[in-house]
C-alpha cells in the first residue's frame, strides 16, 4: 500500500528542510508539516545524520521542568521524604 492509499501525506525532503529550518521550535515545525512532533524530530535527526549537523536546525527541547540538580528546595523536600521513609522502615 502506498502512502497515498494509506492516507499519509508525502512530504519531500526539500519541503521538510525548508519548514523545519525556518521554524522556531519543534512544535511549530511539526504543526507546519502536519506531523506528530516525535515523527518530525526523528526525521530531522535522520537528515542531520545524513546531511550534517550544520544543515538541519536543532531546536531546543522545552520540558518546562527545572533540572533536579538545580532545584535545591526540591532536593531538600525529597531528602525529607527519604529520611521519613527510612525511619518508618526501621520502626
Amino acid at each position: 500500500m502506498s502512502d497515498m492509499e494509506s492516507g499519509k501525506k508525502y512530504i519531500s525532503n526539500e519541503e521538510f528542510l525548508i519548514k523545519w529550518n525556518s521554524a522556531s521550535s519543534n512544535r511549530e515545525a511539526a504543526d507546519a508539516l502536519g506531523l506528530e512532533i516525535n515523527s518530525a524530530r526523528t526525521r530531522a535527526n535522520n537528515l542531520r545524520n545524513i546531511l550534517g549537523k550544520e544543515f538541519v536546525v536543532k531546536h531546543p527541547r522545552k520540558s518546562g521542568r527545572v533540572k533536579l540538580k538545580d532545584n535545591e528546595s526540591e532536593i531538600e523536600r525529597l531528602r525529607a521524604i527519604a529520611r521519613h521513609s527510612i525511619a518508618n522502615k526501621e520502626n
